[in-house]
């Protein structure tokens, strides 16, 4: 629901928005629709949204060792073209550092670079956990919601790694994103052969293709037991303003991609208290005042543990999700937030019940490349048809991949969750998303486990 009053007020508005990336056409189709000016700058002189957004600004910011360098060129750009923005914000990860900056030197509503910094590097989130000094506060420290970690640069920084945590662990980059690169690793001699695969692997294809330019180091992290959930808030001047909980499935072990969602949570009332109390504590830790950002957690039987914070808006189809579900638009929320204004966020009953599941390259590229059955189109036309909802990723079926990736999302409306269930197997099993390699029962069966607590 978007409010009449608050939408008057983003009319005409002026938002510098950094970075266009990829799939990312929902951004300007939204600013479209609500009146709002973007002006985008990016590095791609041929980025599709060229001729989209109210203006296009072509700019070299792919070198983050020189954010500060680029927030200078970025607002002499604006001043010598004459142009003022109203607010500024990204919603690309490998541009949250940068955008900061702007937001201080353009005098505008957004997160301090310190903060921005602290959650962009996945080892010193956790630091600033563990060291946190808050003490004021009648709730839990910050620091019970960490787990323990090591940072390894090279090969030699796994030697020893045994007596700092306790192994199975999990491997995985310092500053990537959507699981890419992340292995489980039950032993020192396993963690350091994954290790090398993965450098090897980055060497082959891009410098740093996962880390978008920020370095190719990664991280030993303890893996804590439990159910993976998801929070996405909406902050305004250092207050969470709505949460919105999310449960994720089982993952395919070794690699740590998403298998399945639901939404709304089937946890129950008192730990999804837990969540937003973790999920308020940790975001103070680092800093975060101003927008809408996307926290992940282990509840685990110790309590929430937080798996990494995103600095920005959940990617992907999280605006569709809460859209549906809740009837509340993310991105109408980061517009007003980014121009200083106080979003009216009610609280709303879920309006349906959604339960989805991923397709990834490695293991539907055959299963979804039958004409006349199966394929990305055929699913497309059962989205049209209104049997699924279908969130297209990747358009290329390959097989045999360095780092498998989300290629679709398919997804099912129901009233409950034992009926989106029943629903999405049935339409796994015809379309043959279900199969040996991704058995999809297993990856759902933690909801109802989850709704019976």
């Amino acid at each position: 629901m978007v409010n009449r009053s608050q939408r008057f007020l983003l009319r005409e508005k002026q938002i510098l928005l950094i970075g266009g990336g990829k799939n990312k056409k929902f951004v300007w189709e939204a600013a479209k629709n609500y009146l709002v000016k973007i002006i985008l700058i990016d590095p791609d002189h041929n980025h599709s949204a060229a001729t989209s957004v109210y203006k296009f600004i072509q700019c070299d910011i792919e070198d983050h060792s020189r954010d500060e360098e680029n927030a200078e060129k970025i607002v002499h750009l604006l001043r010598t073209q004459g142009l003022a923005v109203d607010g500024c914000m990204t919603v690309i990860d490998e541009y949250v550092p940068l955008t900061a900056l702007l937001c201080e030197a353009l005098c505008l509503l957004g997160n301090r670079p310190e903060a921005s910094r602290k959650t962009k590097k996945k080892s010193l989130t956790q630091n600033v956990l563990v060291e946190s000094a808050i003490r004021s506060s009648p709730l839990p420290n910050p620091k019970l919601n960490a787990v323990t970690i090591h940072e390894i640069v090279q090969p030699e920084d796994v030697k020893g790694s045994s007596n700092i945590l306790q192994y199975p662990a999990i491997l995985k980059p310092e500053y990537g994103s959507s699981s890419l690169g992340v292995y489980l690793v039950k032993d020192e001699t396993e963690c350091l052969k994954s290790f090398n695969t993965v450098q090897k692997t980055l060497k082959a294809k891009d410098e740093k293709a996962l880390a978008f330019g920020y370095g190719n180091e990664m991280l030993l992290a303890e893996y804590a037991l439990g159910t993976k959930h998801g929070v996405d808030i909406v902050m305004f001047r250092g207050m969470i303003l709505a949460a919105f909980i999310s449960d994720c499935g089982p993952t395919r072990f070794p690699r740590f991609l998403e298998t399945s969602s639901c939404m709304p949570t089937s946890l129950t009332l008192d730990k999804q208290r837990q969540l937003v109390t973790a999920t308020q504590q940790c975001v103070r830790a680092v800093g975060l005042t101003d927008g809408v950002y996307d926290i992940e957690f282990k509840m685990t039987p110790m309590g929430p543990k937080l798996i990494e914070i995103n600095g920005r808006m959940a990617g992907y189809n999280h605006r569709d999700w809460i859209l549906a579900v809740f009837d509340t638009d993310i991105l109408f929320l980061n517009f007003l937030i980014a121009c200083g204004i106080l979003p009216s966020v009610r609280p709303l009953e879920p309006r349906c019940q959604l339960i989805g599941v991923m397709c990834t390259t490695t293991a539907h590229a055959k299963a979804l490349s039958r004409p006349g059955i199966a394929t990305l189109e055929i699913l497309a036309e059962a989205h049209e048809e209104g049997e699924i909802l279908f969130f297209p990723r990747e358009s290329k079926l390959k097989e045999n991949e360095p780092f498998e990736n989300l290629l679709c999302q398919v997804v099912v409306k129901a009233a409950s969750i034992n009926e989106g269930k029943e629903k999405l197997l049935a339409v796994c099993r015809k379309y043959g998303i279900d199969n040996q390699q991704y058995p999809v029962e297993r990856f759902l069966s933690p909801f109802l486990e989850l709704s019976r607590q």
